[in-house]
């Protein structure tokens, strides 16, 4: 497997309840990896687990592996104990959270949490620290940085507190960025302005991004490569242009059938039908087999489909469905 950052095999088990199954992704340097799916997909889940910022919990059991690349490699970072983990988030590997209302401390000045992680991580002083933390501020776009270093949260917008959560998850240089659905509580305006800030600074840094959303729209405009989760599966990933135009997957149909489109109204949305599986219960064949329209293949029911590369498809474009050697009647599905 090549790229600086990517999971293998990853499974997470919390009793009876299989929450992801054999899932493997990556990203190399310079490259948006959006991962996507509905709530309860797995997205995040995938994310937190390999970084080992799983909470603890009652039969909790991990398998496969994570790893990272890059000048250091990290065979494992399952193997590795909770303060190795700590020291390789933030140098290595920067989080930008959802909401950075609840994200960011409240107590503590912007300076200060831009400063505590270069003190910590980079040995720099307070002095050293407060420079670099303009030059971050300057860096996401937002002016008079030397002003906004003593704001607290509170008197910073949606967007500037995402610059911020921005500026943090870069100030050690990391070789990944993992953005956990971070334009979600904010406008139009803001979020188009957010994913520019992240599109230059990888363009500048070549950092490695991980982008978790549930809106096609926006990774159809950032990434370049897309997985898309299911059940706790990577049913479809390959090249973004891929993924849209030449998809496979019916549930990967469904997700692009329900966008919105310019001129329709949103009551004329295409649905999937039925719900997300119980991951305590799921489907003993293809775990979309529940609230599939298309069941091409006999085997649908009663055999778990491997992620494999299907005929004419381009390379890298996986597909775990027996249908998807039926791209025709899999298009077909999506609009019912």
């Amino acid at each position: 497997m090549t790229g600086v950052f990517g999971v293998e095999g990853l499974g997470v088990r919390i009793g009876e309840a299989r929450i992801l199954d054999d899932v493997t992704w990556s990203v190399d340097r310079g490259e948006t990896l959006g991962i996507v799916g509905e709530s309860g997909s797995g997205k995040s889940m995938s994310v937190l687990a390999a970084t080992g910022l799983l909470p603890a919990a009652r039969g909790l059991r991990l398998e496969g592996r994570s790893w990272l690349g890059g000048d250091a490699p990290v065979d494992n970072l399952l193997a590795l104990d909770a303060e190795r983990l700590r020291r390789l988030r933030g140098p290595r590997i920067g989080f930008v959270f959802q909401d950075p209302a609840t994200s960011l401390n409240p107590l503590l000045s912007v300076e200060r949490q831009l400063t505590e992680g270069l003190e910590e991580h980079r040995g720099m002083t307070r002095r050293d620290a407060a420079r670099r933390a303009i030059e971050l501020l300057e860096l996401v776009g937002i002016p008079d940085p030397e002003r906004r270093l003593q704001s607290y949260p509170h008197q910073l917008s949606g967007g500037m507190r995402q610059r911020v959560m921005i500026a943090i998850a870069l100030s050690c240089d990391p070789e990944v960025l993992v953005a956990d659905e971070p334009t979600t509580a904010l406008d139009v305006t803001i979020q188009a302005q957010i994913l520019d800030v992240v599109a230059e600074l990888q363009h500048r840094l070549g950092t490695a991004v991980v982008w978790i959303s549930h809106d096609l729209g926006v990774v159809g405009g950032i990434a370049d490569r897309i997985a898309v989760l299911y059940g706790g599966q990577v049913v479809e990933t390959g090249d973004v242009r891929d993924i849209f135009a030449g998809h496979r997957h019916p549930y990967t149909a469904g997700l692009l059938a329900s966008r919105p489109k310019l001129g329709h109204r949103t009551d004329d949305l295409a649905m999937i039908p039925g719900s997300p599986p119980d991951p305590r219960h799921l489907p003993s064949g293809c775990v979309f087999y529940d609230r599939c329209t298309v069941r091409a293949d006999e085997r649908c029911a009663s055999e778990r489909p491997p992620l494999a590369q299907p005929s004419g498809a381009a390379a890298g474009h996986l597909v775990r469905s027996f249908c998807a050697e039926h791209p025709a009647s899999t298009s077909a599905g999506a609009s019912s």
